[in-house]
């Protein structure tokens, strides 16, 4: 694809906000009453989507049965998707559905979880009430073969996660796969053998997906965000998505919806190449991209990019599969955060409910940076530079900006290329400290660092400005 200019991507998505009724509509008209009643004006919006701005950070859990097999079968590897496992290899559903009624998740702590992820600078929690399996982490009404009641440990997995999000400050948000290879009703997947009958889609909205919806969203309190997935089956069309939007917004009309509801509005193109147009559909409040990051911000569109710590994109817990360095998740987090948008990292508790320890030294060590640095990622904005002078990144607030240096400058000067006078600089680290000197020239302010980096990893220098940045063009 050929690139555009960013003024030409920004005209784009201008023009289709102005022709889409979609809830992405920054305009005071309400939203298009053909897809529900639920109607906001521009500001009622922003309030909604509030919380989900501020946040930067979140965190995706997978975690069900696929869990004990913990990406094998009969001596066979995954080499992607755990998760997965069941359609990698085929397993007929007589055979994967005894698995779960081994499961028990005996060490689960959801207080423990939910203080370590909130201890790492986590602001919600996204967890898979029901994956592609269909199984269910809660002892749902709607089906009695196939939930956490039928396992060892009996009890409600969804309840006390959903109760410790709420005590800790932590927006319990949920997953949730239309896709479903148990359903009889579901379309295709061959390797359910104990479907009987023909697959009707109707029957399994009206009678199965919406009715399980609305026990998710009348029993487990506000819920803060849906993460919808799996509905690119060809027998799932764009009016599908419509009716699915506007079934969720009737159950909470705060709620915040990930853009894979089906649904496809008009759609307008993107400037860069997309590896997966899935996560790039412009619906519900947000974008998804997933496991990548647009190469620019995206102005007047929400967006979240969702990654995994255990590469290649294994989300449910893999024992084989090895863990990304917490240098490049920590730099990912401050990438995204430049450009505007949010990162949901993913982590796959074991079968046991522990988070494994190669997924805890990763929070622990943000847990360490963000006591020091969570200012300069919660409640930012994207960077108003489109190129930098020195290897990091920049995010920012009214009269801040936050330079996040990836490479400790050798001649200890950091170049800030605009033409607001500097009130302040000082490092993150060491906010009571002497302020750095700031000297001025027609290419900006030169910060005069210290001699040593304060962090390994990203160190945050802070520069106090009047005003909107007044860009100088290099």
């Amino acid at each position: 694809m050929k690139a555009k200019s960013p003024w030409s991507l920004r005209v784009a998505l201008a023009g289709w906000l102005a022709l889409s009724a979609s809830a992405f509509a920054t305009a005071a008209e309400p939203v298009d009453e053909s897809r529900s009643d639920f109607r906001e004006t521009a500001a009622e919006r922003d309030r909604r989507m509030s919380w989900f701005r501020e946040a930067r950070f979140g965190m995706f859990i997978h975690w069900g049965p696929y869990s004990r097999l913990a990406g094998e079968w009969e001596g066979k590897r995954t080499r992607f998707g755990a998760e997965w496992i069941q359609e990698r290899f085929q397993i007929p559903a007589s055979v994967y559905m005894p698995l779960a009624q081994k499961w028990n998740p005996s060490k689960y702590d959801a207080r423990a979880w939910v203080r370590r992820i909130k201890a790492a600078g986590v602001r919600y929690i996204c967890i898979t009430t029901k994956h592609h399996d269909g199984f269910c982490l809660w002892p749902t009404k709607l089906n009695d073969d196939w939930n956490i009641a039928i396992t060892p440990y009996g009890g409600d997995l969804l309840k006390p996660l959903a109760d410790a999000c709420r005590e800790e400050g932590v927006k319990f948000c949920i997953y949730h796969s239309v896709m479903d290879w148990h359903h009889p009703d579901w379309p295709g997947q061959s390797f359910n053998d104990l479907r009987t009958g023909k697959p009707d889609k109707e029957r399994f909205k009206k009678d199965y997906l919406f009715p399980q919806l609305k026990e998710l969203f009348t029993g487990y309190g506000e819920i803060g965000m849906i993460w919808l997935d799996g509905t690119w089956d060809k027998a799932w069309n764009s009016e599908d998505g419509r009716e699915l939007e506007a079934h969720l917004r009737k159950l909470q009309p705060s709620l915040v919806i990930n853009n894979r509801s089906g649904y496809k509005p008009p759609q307008p193109e993107y400037g860069f190449a997309v590896g997966n147009a899935y996560s790039y559909t412009l619906a519900g409040d947000y974008i998804s991209p997933e496991g990548e990051i647009p190469p620019t911000g995206l102005p007047g569109i929400d967006w979240e990019t969702c990654q995994t710590m255990q590469p290649p994109k294994n989300w449910g817990y893999d024992r084989h599969a090895k863990f990304r360095p917490f240098p490049e998740l920590l730099r990912e987090l401050v990438d995204v955060s430049s450009k505007g948008g949010n990162l949901l990292l993913n982590i796959g508790p074991n079968a046991d409910g522990e988070i494994v320890p190669s997924a805890a030294d990763r929070l622990e060590q943000f847990a360490a940076w963000m006591k020091v640095n969570a200012t300069a990622i919660h409640g930012t904005g994207a960077s108003p530079f489109s190129k930098l002078p020195f290897k990091g990144r920049r995010t920012r607030k009214p009269g801040k900006l936050f330079l996040h240096v990836f490479e400790w400058p050798r001649d200890g000067r950091l170049l800030v290329p605009v033409s607001n006078k500097v009130s302040r600089a000082y490092m993150l680290a060491d906010a009571g400290a002497t302020p750095l000197a700031v000297s001025a020239s027609p290419a900006g302010a030169t910060v005069s660092l210290p001699a040593v980096a304060p962090d390994p990893v990203v160190s945050v220098v802070v520069v106090e400005i009047a005003g909107e940045p007044a860009v100088l063009s290099r």
